[in-house]
């Protein structure tokens, strides 16, 4: 009779530890890069950096037609121009040039920044998403899918939060 008693006992005890296990463990697999990659954010912040960076970008233009003209000009005409006057030009278009390429390396550097700082406000906004779904789920712990081998597909929240971010 102890025997059967403890071992009911015993079994209770496992059966409750793991459910208790199984609802601690709740676990919700997302797909960060899909969301990122459907999100009709996306195009309105690539518009919205064009936009920023369109006059910079014009400058920049004007800046490499500019020096392509010098340089044809000094082609054109190297064979009528004193020495000192060749030379003079040449330190002029290599002045130029200099400055058109520090321009280009701040251009792209300013428009690196910006679009990290536009990728990083929708991965908060995403992460946010996912957190509230996986709070009113009543998951645990949520794990970008990139992380793990396989997860059984009720686990995956990708398409709800996909839903609410939109």
């Amino acid at each position: 009779m102890k025997n059967w008693l403890f071992i009911s006992s015993l079994l209770f005890f496992m059966f409750t530890a793991t459910a208790n296990a199984q609802e601690i463990n709740k676990i919700a697999v997302v797909n960060v890069k899909k969301i990122f990659d459907k999100l009709p954010v996306q195009e309105i912040v690539t518009k919205k950096l064009k936009n920023e960076f369109k006059e910079r970008e014009g400058q920049l233009q004007n800046i490499k037609r500019d020096l392509e003209i010098k340089i044809q000009n000094l082609h054109h005409d190297k064979l009528h121009m004193q020495d000192n006057d060749r030379n003079k030009f040449k330190k002029e278009i290599t002045l130029l040039r200099e400055q058109f390429l520090q321009k280009i390396y701040f251009f792209e550097q300013d428009n690196h920044r910006r679009q990290i700082e536009e990728q990083k406000k929708i991965l908060n906004h995403i992460y946010d998403v996912a957190t509230l779904i996986a709070k009113k789920e009543g998951y645990n712990i949520v794990i970008n899918n990139n992380s793990i081998i396989y997860a059984n597909p009720d686990q995956d929240i990708t398409d709800h939060v996909i839903q609410q971010v939109k």
